[in-house]
This record gives C-alpha cells, sequence and structure tokens, in this order.
C-alpha cells in the first residue's frame, strides 16, 4: 500500500489544529487519525513539545514511514479508523481520512496504490468516525476534519450536525480541478452536478474547494 504524504488538505489541517492548541495553556492528549506519514502531528509535536500526540493510519507502511521520522514526540499505531484508541480519551482529534467520491478518486492519480473504498458519496470511511468520535472525545473536546467539495458535502455537514453542538468552518481554499480529470469524468459520463459533487464553475473553470470543520461538542 502506497504512503499518503502532505498535500492541501495536510496544510488545512495543520493550520487550524495550531490555532486550537495553541488557545489551551494546559497540556492537552492530541489524536490525529489517517495521519498517512505523520506530516501533521510531527509538525505540530515539535511547535507544541508540551502536550501528547498520537496517531494512526490503516497503512503499516505509512506508519513505519513516520516511525523512521521520529518515534518519539508522537505515539503511532498502526489501525483501521478509531479501533486502536478506543479505551483512551483525547482533547483533540484531527481526521484526515479518505472522503473524496470513489468514483472521482478512480479517476484521478492521486489516490494510486492508496486504498479509497469511499463509496459514491466519497464518506464510507469517515461516517464511522463522525458518529463514533465522540466516544472518544473528553468532555468539550473538538474534532477537526476536512470538507472537500469532491464528496457529498451536504450529507457530511448534516452527520456533524447530528452529532456536535456547534461547528466552525476555515476558509474555503479553491483550486482548479485537473484538465485530465474532466476528461476523464466526461469520458465516463459523470456530471459536475452530480448530487456527490459540490463544484462551482467560474468562467470555463471547474473549481474545487477544500477547508476544515472544526467541531466542538
Amino acid at each position: 500500500m502506497a504512503v499518503f504524504k502532505r498535500n492541501l488538505t495536510s496544510k488545512i489541517l495543520e493550520e487550524q489544529s495550531a490555532k486550537v492548541i495553541a488557545q489551551k495553556d494546559y497540556p492537552i492528549s492530541i489524536l490525529e487519525v489517517g495521519c498517512g506519514n505523520g506530516n501533521i502531528s510531527l509538525n505540530l509535536a515539535k511547535q507544541y513539545p508540551e502536550h501528547s500526540f498520537f496517531a494512526s493510519d490503516i497503512s503499516t507502511e505509512a506508519i513505519l514511514e513516520a516511525r523512521k521520522t521520529d518515534s518519539d514526540s508522537v505515539t503511532f499505531l498502526v489501525s483501521p479508523g478509531l479501533d486502536a484508541w478506543l479505551d483512551q480519551k483525547f482533547d483533540l482529534v484531527i481526521c484526515d481520512i479518505s472522503a473524496i467520491s470513489e468514483e472521482i478518486a478512480n479517476l484521478s492519480d492521486w489516490y494510486e496504490g492508496i486504498s479509497c473504498n469511499t463509496g459514491i458519496n466519497g464518506l464510507d470511511i469517515v461516517m464511522p468516525i463522525i458518529k463514533d468520535v465522540k466516544n472518544i472525545l473528553n468532555p468539550k473536546g473538538i474534532f477537526i476534519i476536512p470538507i472537500i467539495s469532491l464528496c457529498n458535502v451536504k450529507l457530511q455537514k448534516q452527520a456533524l450536525n447530528s452529532v456536535f453542538l456547534s461547528i466552525d468552518y476555515s476558509q474555503k481554499v479553491t483550486w482548479p480541478m485537473p484538465k485530465d480529470l474532466l476528461l476523464n469524468m466526461k469520458k465516463n459520463s459523470i456530471s459536475l452536478d452530480s448530487d456527490y459533487l459540490d463544484i462551482e464553475r467560474k468562467f470555463d473553470l471547474a473549481v474545487a474547494s477544500t477547508y476544515a470543520g472544526i467541531c466542538y461538542l
């Protein structure tokens, strides 16, 4: 299995997580699920060494790579979803698990060699995380998750609203969809207006967006 490395989503999640952590004047516990090569947790641990960091990924290869980078500041485990952490509690949980439509993932090279069984809405893997994460969060715990317009954003937000008392959204970062992906979508009769996509049209461009939901119990 390939190792998912840093991208725009990683940058946004790290920025929003850093804002949360910086507001804490006491040590907190932070978990990242779907950590890939561990870049988010490793960067945050260097910046905020007074806190406790934990991270997991379904890929053994990814965890081995993360541990080679740093085996002391972050506790890394191989685990699908939340499985390895069900007997622990955290103040902040960061979710970087794949959440784009499987229809789109299969037509791009972004997930080459990486499991992306996310279903047509793109939410099959993250929905159980959203439902169960409250069980491993401390009172007033915070959950941060990416919102990517290549999934069914409406369904994702409905699920988040059913679990959390309030949600803040970071500023959207927009980006033009790659031409080769658009061509593949056209060849496969996938419309930009599909219910499981949230794509804007600006001039001659199809524009996607990425941002984060900061969710509060």
